[in-house]
């Protein structure tokens, strides 16, 4: 029961700090004005973005490493947990950092029930410290849920 409070606490204020820094800018003004922004086939997930998701992640005892990537529209996530994690609790930090971009991106935010479409394709690889995969999992742009 701790473990959960512990973790409700630490999502809220994982969320509450993406807020903060999803309304900011990553994109500086050029001596003539304009903005600087990357020419890329979908939208880049902003640096700040990324940061708040890893520490959001990194505040949970049972994760020791996670890594975000992104190449074009493809986003990547690599979680290294604790060997004791559950197939089930590793599909839902899986599930989760998928609702986190989209929530804080460019799409529109999930549902309840479905996390949706949108412009992004999704890897989610979550492994054991000893490299024993736990889940896997990939989402297309066009399709609604994690495919584990």
């Amino acid at each position: 029961m701790k473990k959960l409070l512990r973790m409700v606490i630490f999502m809220g204020l994982g969320i509450l700090a993406i807020a903060a820094i999803a309304c900011g800018s990553d994109d500086a003004p050029t001596a003539s004005g304009s903005q600087n922004s990357a020419v890329s086939d979908a939208p880049t997930l902003r640096e700040s973005v990324k940061d708040i998701i890893l520490k959001s992640y990194l505040t949970n005892p049972d994760i020791s490493e996670v890594t975000i990537s992104q190449d074009g529209s493809s986003l990547s996530l690599l979680m290294i947990v604790n060997c004791a994690t559950s197939e089930d609790a590793a599909r839902a930090m899986g599930e989760r950092f998928v609702r986190l971009v989209k929530q804080w991106g460019p799409d529109p935010d999930p549902t309840t029930a479905e996390i949706g479409t949108g412009e992004y394709n999704y890897s989610v690889g979550i492994s054991c410290e000893n490299g024993t995969t736990i889940a896997k999992g990939s989402k297309t742009s066009g399709s609604a849920q994690i495919a584990w």
